[in-house]
């Protein structure tokens, strides 16, 4: 049945991530549009954004795919059944496959190597949001965990604190 097949669960996956995204968004009301409306965001999204900030930014977000991971394992453990689970499960392969060889290939083309990976350190906002996530997953509250990734109020304070993202 095609309803076994890889590319079917995937595209199942991806449309009921979809769906939660918008009930969420909408929850989140203002908070969503200071973000998606923010100049930093808007710079990625035109490419205006200079090359110092890009490497900047993708080497502070790739240290939090980690601590999402844990996040996500968290909330598939803690899901109340295993329908539950398998959305988690799903969006859990997409994060650990080609979302990591993404920065990787990035970072690369930026220019920016291991040394220089290593040593840029994290700025506030990353270590606060890093420490969200941990938290967020060593409560073992499905409700909190599965609604973490649409932490809109913690995610606008913290590109307003970040000098990166400040044009």
């Amino acid at each position: 049945s095609i309803s076994n097949t890889p590319l079917y669960i995937a595209i199942t996956a991806v449309r009921n991530m979809a769906r939660l995204t918008e009930r969420l968004k909408e929850e989140a009301g203002a908070q969503w549009m200071k973000i998606v409306n923010h100049p930093f965001t808007d710079a990625i999204a035109n490419g205006s954004i200079g090359k110092e900030a890009m490497k900047f930014y993708l080497i502070q977000d790739h240290r939090f795919l980690d601590n999402f991971v844990i996040l996500l394992a968290s909330m598939v453990a803690n899901a109340p059944s295993l329908k539950d689970r398998i959305p988690g499960c799903q969006f859990l392969g997409l994060i650990t496959g080609k979302e990591n060889t993404y920065f990787e290939r990035s970072l690369e083309a930026l220019g920016v190597g291991e040394k220089e990976r290593c040593e840029t350190p994290n700025s506030s906002a990353t270590n606060g949001f890093m420490e969200l996530m941990l938290n967020t997953a060593r409560s073992g509250k499905y409700d909190e965990v599965a609604f973490f990734p649409f932490s809109f109020p913690v995610a606008s304070d913290q590109m307003d604190r970040c000098s990166v993202c400040s044009w």
